[in-house]
């Protein structure tokens, strides 16, 4: 099943880049043929990346 377009990437991009103008930090991380909740299961191939991002922001925040 392809999953429908969750954000558009220029949509994300243009938030990320709102977002560090305005002094946050934000990353934009694009996810083939993944859904809505795709991203947040460990067994879905599209976790990886979600996890190494999450992992960096956290050992970044220490």
């Amino acid at each position: 099943m392809v999953a429908s377009v969750v954000l558009e990437p220029s949509a994300a991009q243009a938030y990320a880049a709102a977002a560090q103008s305005a002094g946050d930090k934000a990353t934009v991380i694009t996810l083939e043929n993944a859904g809505h909740f795709n991203m947040l299961s460990p067994a879905d191939p599209t976790w990886a990346p979600v996890e190494a991002a999450i992992l960096a922001a956290a050992k970044a925040e220490q």
